[in-house]
C-alpha cells in the first residue's frame, strides 16, 4: 500500500494542492477529499492527457476510499 501511495503522489505532482489543515484529518476525510479533488479537476480539464491522469487517480482513490470504509465498518 505504501508503494502505491507514493506512486499516486508522484503521478499527482503538479495537479493541485490541498490546505495544510488536511494533514490533521483522519484517513477517511483525506481519502474523500482526494476523490473530490481528482473528480473536480477532471471535470474542469480541457487537456486529454491531464483528464486521463485525473480519472485514473480518481479511480484508484475511490478504491482506496472503499477499502478504508470497509475497515471502519469492522
Amino acid at each position: 500500500m505504501r508503494q502505491q501511495t507514493i506512486a499516486m503522489a508522484d503521478a499527482a505532482a503538479g495537479l493541485g494542492s490541498f490546505p495544510a489543515s488536511m494533514e490533521r484529518k483522519d484517513p477517511l476525510e483525506i481519502a474523500e477529499a482526494l476523490v473530490d479533488g481528482y473528480l473536480d479537476g477532471a471535470e474542469r480539464s480541457s487537456d486529454a492527457a491531464h483528464l486521463e491522469s485525473l480519472q485514473h487517480l480518481a479511480e484508484r482513490a475511490i478504491s482506496r476510499l472503499a477499502w478504508l470504509r470497509s475497515l471502519a465498518a469492522e
